[in-house]
């Protein structure tokens, strides 16, 4: 287990915060999306000790909540960057230039989709769509959407970032 995951789940402070957003809901399962994002909010991934503890704390069973991590794209089993890079490569922004601009961050980060910079800064990923479709191609950094985001526009983000 991480140093992080470990602290994090020493913290009264975090469990205080699970059993809240449990409290909020009608059925403690139904907690279970804002609980994990509360933790890769935390650790910037979410590690199978923590889908265990919010598993236990939920009444859920861990094997229910690992099929949640990695079913959804918005979770993550490894730590992300800094900066979380998400291109979207559905059809309306390929047409539009996506694969283009995939291409060039590659390049330029030295990075393949689902790679993070040696220096922990930047993921890069592909998704299936940011719901951008009259904006491609559409770049999405952390919670930030992007768009018409051509290559150079892409080296001007990045550059923001540094």
């Amino acid at each position: 287990m991480s140093v992080l995951a470990s602290k994090l789940l020493a913290d009264k402070e975090f469990a205080a915060k699970i059993d809240a957003l449990k409290a909020k809901y009608p059925e403690p399962r139904t907690a279970l999306l804002a609980c994990l994002h509360l933790c890769q909010d935390e650790l910037r991934h979410i590690p199978a000790e923590c889908q265990a503890f919010i598993a236990e704390r939920l009444g859920l069973a861990p094997a229910h909540v690992r099929g949640v991590v990695t079913f959804y794209e918005m979770y993550s089993e490894k730590p992300l960057g800094k900066y979380l890079l998400q291109v979207c490569k559905t059809l309306p922004c390929m047409l539009a230039g996506s694969e283009v601009l995939l291409e060039h961050m590659e390049r330029k980060l030295g990075l393949k989709p689902g790679q993070t910079t040696k220096d922990g800064r930047f993921t890069l990923v592909t998704v299936e769509c940011l719901a951008c479709c009259d904006g491609g191609p559409a770049l999405m950094v952390n919670d930030e959407l992007y768009k018409n985001v051509s290559p150079e526009r892409a080296d001007e983000i990045l550059k923001e970032l540094e």
